[in-house]
């Protein structure tokens, strides 16, 4: 069967639709005078692990709609060059108390408000940046002017981008801008059935979080080094996961 075909019937049956089983990807690469050109509006998700059933449909729909490399023996459960996230599987509670419990976990770039890999990047505050943060809040790689000195790679707290020694460049999750400029959701959101990922504006992604941490469940939405995140996480109650481990 024709690839493309493939790909199409794929989108249809994971749920992301006609529209964008048909749309092509956007190339990584993006110049610092394009990336002024994004909305006002700032874009976030909010990653509900109640509702988290570990059907990894957001891992395969991201591989299919990025073109990355499929798992051929088994899931990964860390970010590679070809796997931009994941769902991962923390234990939580007390086998002794008889409350312990598997929180799935969907991983990706935390697009930070306030990006580590940003600032140590060498091309950062240059006519020639590299890693940018863009307004309306994905961190994304111009691959034409990075210098692969693997700052990024080397520093971000969540250990999200990853050199590629095939294509010699970095790369990581870029929050599917090309889909979120337009008002759509990432691939791996349009696909989760059971809204455990939820893309709205960060304003309302953010009154979610704190409606979730009125009530009771730990919420997080910040990264080590106190920025804000673009991706903001619900636990059940005493089932919080350090993202950074």
């Amino acid at each position: 069967m024709n690839t493309e075909i493939q790909r199409r019937t794929f989108l249809k049956t994971v749920g992301i639709g006609a529209g964008a089983a048909v749309a092509t990807p956007v190339a990584l690469s993006k110049t610092a005078a394009n990336a002024q050109e994004t909305t006002a509006t700032v874009y976030g998700v909010l990653v509900d692990t109640r509702r988290c059933v570990n059907c990894k449909s957001c891992h395969i729909a991201c591989k299919s709609w990025w073109d990355n490399e499929t798992d051929p023996t088994t899931f990964k459960t860390d970010f590679t060059p070809q796997t931009w996230c994941y769902v991962g599987e923390h234990e939580s509670g007390s086998y002794d108390a008889g409350d312990a419990n598997v929180v799935f976990t969907k991983r990706q770039c935390m697009h930070c408000e306030e990006p580590t890999c940003v600032s140590v990047c060498p091309q950062n505050g240059t006519d020639t940046p590299a890693m940018q943060k863009l307004a309306d809040g994905p961190v994304v790689l111009d691959h034409e002017n990075c210098i692969r000195c693997q700052m990024c790679v080397n520093n971000c707290p969540y250990g999200v981008p990853k050199f590629s020694t095939d294509e010699n460049k970095v790369l990581k999750c870029v929050f599917c801008y090309g889909r979120t400029r337009d008002g759509r959701a990432p691939a791996c959101v349009d696909t989760c059935p059971t809204g455990a990922l939820q893309f709205d504006t960060l304003e309302s992604i953010q009154a979610l979080a704190d409606q979730a941490e009125a009530d009771g469940y730990p919420v997080a939405r910040v990264d080590p080094a106190g920025s804000g995140t673009s991706w903001i996480y619900v636990f059940e109650a005493g089932a919080g996961v350090d993202l950074t481990a």
